[in-house]
């Protein structure tokens, strides 16, 4: 009897001690996991700190009077660190059309807006509602609304209403609220961003689309631009007169304003892969001669913000 009860008391005590060990060790695990996150997270914004401070010295040594697809800046190899490695994506932003030119209160830059995102979407073979309600998204609360998904100052969704932003976008992401384009989101960011309320394009560094779309002047020479822009970038904007032609002075007047061959807008992606963990920070920087500011700091997921 006394063995017997000394055995069960050693069984309670040994399943008592198991059961503490594992909830110390479940504990310690769950406090290292803690330990490595923090660790991740701050040796993450470390990296993208110093990418910022690099972006702006890469810059500094930028002598050029224009930005292409062979600057340095726009294939960096991923850069090896302690326990993982850091990626890097530096993309012209104005290589896109900027959605807050949909706000302009200028009737005739405004014009040329519509008619871009309007045929940009029908080339991408989206529905005419798609570029109507993200223009609603970002025009003053005032102005009337051309798309069918807005009833008076409201967006309807599903049978619920909820207010639009009625101003510019701060990121891309913002977008994703309104209906059917979560399932565009990707396909869209190769296209537009956010951008400025006054609209211009980079010409080197512009897809077909997004050039034919936005300055449908030029829409018969885009293969030219793009061809040419492959062999050589254009150094200065008087190069796409050489294409258009001497007689088509009134042309290239038009399209003057709206384009560039430098960048004012960049967009920094960086993707840090360390102890078993990928963070992405979004920077969106811009440029001023050549000082750089960054304009948004985000910590977000692996879709683009800008």
């Amino acid at each position: 009897m006394r063995r017997g009860s000394v055995l069960i008391i050693v069984l309670m005590m040994v399943v008592f001690l198991s059961g503490l060990s594992l909830l110390i060790l479940e504990k310690s695990t769950k406090s290292y996991a803690e330990v490595l996150g923090i660790q991740r997270d701050n040796q993450g914004a470390i990296y993208a700190s110093t990418v910022i401070e690099a972006m702006s010295e890469l810059m500094k040594l930028d002598d050029a009077s224009y930005d292409g697809l062979a600057d340095m800046w726009v294939a960096l190899p991923s850069i090896p660190v302690k326990d993982g490695y850091v990626y890097i994506q530096i993309r012209g932003s104005d290589a896109k059309l900027p959605i807050n030119g949909l706000a302009t209160a200028d009737n005739k830059t405004q014009e040329r807006m519509q008619t871009a995102f309007e045929t940009l979407f029908s080339d991408l073979g989206y529905e005419d509602e798609l570029w109507k309600s993200l223009k609603d998204w970002v025009s003053p609360a005032e102005s009337v609304p051309v798309s069918n998904t807005v009833t008076g100052t409201t967006f309807n969704v599903e049978g619920n209403s909820y207010a639009a932003k009625y101003a510019p976008l701060d990121t891309l992401y913002e977008i994703r609220l309104l209906p059917e384009f979560p399932a565009v989101y990707e396909d869209l960011s190769l296209y537009i961003t956010p951008g400025n309320v006054a609209p211009q394009i980079n010409i080197n560094l512009a897809p077909d689309v997004v050039i034919s779309a936005f300055l449908p002047e030029l829409a018969p020479y885009v293969n030219e631009i793009i061809s040419k822009r492959e062999e050589n970038p254009f150094t200065k904007k008087d190069d796409i007169y050489s294409i258009v032609g001497q007689g088509n002075q009134e042309l290239y007047t038009a399209v003057l304003p709206f384009f560039d061959v430098k960048s004012s807008l960049f967009y920094v992606k960086v993707e840090v892969n360390i102890l078993d963990g990928i963070q992405y920070y979004h920077i969106l920087m811009s440029r001023s001669n050549k000082t750089m500011n960054v304009v948004r700091y985000i910590e977000g997921g692996p879709l683009d913000y800008f």
